[in-house]
């Protein structure tokens, strides 16, 4: 199968659409404040359902190398955002796949998103980040702490700060998707998720 026209213009509107939502961030006041809450794979998952996992993953892509232009995290950050975003798009596709319906299917999203992040974020995005910035993991576990004293080291890090922060971003965005995927016309991957 080709990739058509069609197809790309579809993944470069919700591309679009996906780095203006990622603009609109916000840090949430109980957790380290380099962490920002947006719904930018909210159009990913649209792209899940209406051009297919790679069409997602596309999304995902574009959004993330746009976003280099004006990185202020050395690539590490959007990195972060391809891999995590990614794993909640292929775990809603792996309950799509299993028969599962769209809560279920968003719900394991949500629950592989939190479990890749936290891996991730402790074996290779939070050292990767301080050596990038050339700073110790102890500078930004002191960050975390300044918003939650459970934060001591990089394990309560990753414990009281990356799980619970993608727990509420998956949620956020999985609820806005309960509410958007069903009025949306059915693609040519209508199939996914309709049980």
């Amino acid at each position: 199968m080709g990739i058509s026209t069609r197809w790309l213009t579809q993944v470069g509107v919700l591309s679009a659409l996906s780095i203006i939502l990622m603009f609109l961030s916000f840090p949430l006041p109980f957790l380290p404040g380099f962490l920002k809450l947006d719904l930018a794979e909210l159009p990913a998952l649209i792209g899940l359902f209406t051009l297919g996992p790679w069409g997602a993953v596309a999304i995902e892509g574009v959004k993330n190398l746009i976003h280099l232009t004006g990185t202020r995290t050395f690539a590490v950050g959007e990195l972060a955002n391809f891999l995590i975003g990614t794993a909640l798009i292929m775990g809603t596709y792996g309950g799509t796949k299993l028969g599962w319906g769209l809560r279920s299917s968003l719900a394991t999203g949500v629950i592989v998103m939190t479990v890749c992040a936290g891996l991730v974020n402790l074996f290779i995005l939070i050292p990767l980040y301080a050596l990038v910035l050339g700073i110790p993991v102890e500078a930004l576990v002191k960050i975390g702490q300044t918003t939650n004293p459970k934060i001591v080291d990089l394990t309560s890090l990753i414990l009281w700060g990356i799980v619970p922060f993608n727990l509420i971003k998956g949620s956020l965005i999985g609820v806005a998707a309960l509410a958007v995927l069903p009025r949306l016309k059915r693609g040519s991957h209508s199939s996914i998720g309709e049980k």
